[in-house]
């Protein structure tokens, strides 16, 4: 807190299987579900979309929806007391002044990498068998079974096609004791 020292990780990240439940996610894609139930009770294991026949079996068709690998930090928009028990945190950065700590993210993650695209502002959750318009930026939007999180993001997309693996990376935004605290177990 005091250096403004800031790990952001690429989002491939955080789909390692060594990460707790409510950190483990796949946040490179995005899945919906076209519902089957009402084909399967007449007997079919199959559909014809648009002159190509999807097999189901006995569940429903998944699409998923891929996007190249991009940096992100995750935040929560206030003091839950959920949080630090499922992240297995023992403290928690407070941030008093939210606009400042996005600029200062964006701007020093700009300085280095410029052909970046910042996005900063609350997850969009969505259900994936209902809301298949809800979001447009995939950066931005989390399946709803992580909605009680309330995260917000600063993201960051490639503007052209990345060509090696993404690794995380420290930013140094600078000294945050003038509008964050740190809060100890």
């Amino acid at each position: 807190m005091r250096e403004g020292s800031l790990r952001v990780c690429p989002a491939g990240y955080y789909s390692d299987a060594g990460h707790n439940a409510a950190i483990r996610d796949d946040e490179i894609s995005r899945t919906f579900c076209i519902p089957t139930w009402r084909a399967r009770l007449d007997g079919k294991t199959f559909s014809d979309v648009r002159e190509h026949r999807m097999q189901f079996n006995d569940d429903d068709i998944v699409l998923p929806l891929e996007f190249p690998d991009y940096y992100f930090t995750s935040l929560c928009d206030h003091i839950y007391y959920r949080m630090p028990t499922d992240f297995g945190a023992d403290a928690a950065l407070v941030i008093r002044d939210p606009v400042r700590f996005t600029q200062r993210v964006i701007s020093t993650f700009l300085a280095r990498y410029p052909d970046w695209e910042p996005m900063a502002g609350p997850v969009t959750y969505y259900d994936p068998y209902l809301d298949y318009t809800k979001f447009k930026v995939p950066e931005m939007a989390k399946h709803f079974g992580y909605a009680y999180q309330r995260e917000v993001r600063i993201a960051f997309r490639p503007k052209r096609r990345v060509t090696h693996k993404l690794e995380p990376i420290f930013l140094n935004i600078g000294p945050m004791d003038d509008y964050a605290e740190l809060l100890k177990a």
